[in-house]
């Protein structure tokens, strides 16, 4: 169970690793429907990065999902 304290805690550490800029282009993999999904969104807005979100079960093709990556230019993936 995550709580407000721990999903803070998850995102501050996050920018404190300077992990990802600004000018990065993130892929963010976690279904919209687990909690993982918040903590990767919250993750790359406070960094400034761009989020790159792939299409519903977009995941499960693989020709799509580095398709994807390549024309998105994706520098990072959370």
């Amino acid at each position: 169970q995550h709580t407000h304290t721990s999903a803070i805690t998850h995102i501050q550490s996050i920018c404190d690793a300077d992990l990802f800029r600004s000018s990065d282009q993130i892929l963010q993999l976690a279904s919209c429907s687990w909690v993982a999904h918040v903590l990767e969104v919250f993750s790359g807005m406070m960094t400034g990065a761009t989020l790159v979100l792939l299409k519903p079960n977009g995941l499960l093709d693989l020709a799509y999902t580095t398709r994807t990556m390549k024309e998105k230019q994706v520098t990072g993936v959370t």
